[in-house]
């Protein structure tokens, strides 16, 4: 079994602006944020190899985390609404392949030089996952 329930950690949102959308589920859900981050990810799809800028922020509380993510004209992140269910990994890459054989469709994989730090799969052309390294939880969560 490569994706475990214990895994789950959080749920992604694409929304149009970050800010309202922060906004808008600490109204509704009572949700507190941790700090927004606008990383450049180097994405690498099956149409080539891009660096696109994302902003992104996660709930400051879990188990399971919200993550906003900004909407963007292209490419990963184009679409507004539910996303993708984030999983920690040990082996991205690893699970990647072990998910790929299983019937997942690779998606994109973010990259730092030759380094798979991220990947998103799709299940039945529908159902997106997305790969993360359990070694970023402090970075992203700060736990």
């Amino acid at each position: 079994m490569v994706l475990k329930h214990e895994n789950l950690f959080h749920v992604g949102v694409v929304v149009e602006d970050l800010d309202q959308g922060m906004a808008e589920f600490r109204e509704s859900l009572g949700v507190s944020w941790r700090q927004p981050f606008f990383p450049s990810a180097d994405v690498k799809t099956p149409h080539g190899r891009s660096t696109m800028k994302v902003g992104a922020v996660y709930t400051e509380h879990g188990p399971v985390h919200y993550e906003l993510l900004q909407r963007i004209d292209s490419g990963l992140w184009q679409t507004c609404g539910l996303h993708h269910l984030g999983y920690w990994s040990n082996d991205v890459a690893g699970d990647t392949e072990r998910l790929v054989k299983l019937g997942y469709v690779l998606e994109g994989m973010m990259m730092r030089e030759d380094e798979v730090i991220g990947a998103y799969l799709l299940l039945n052309g529908s159902s997106r996952i997305e790969l993360t390294p359990r070694s970023s939880s402090q970075r992203l969560l700060g736990k």
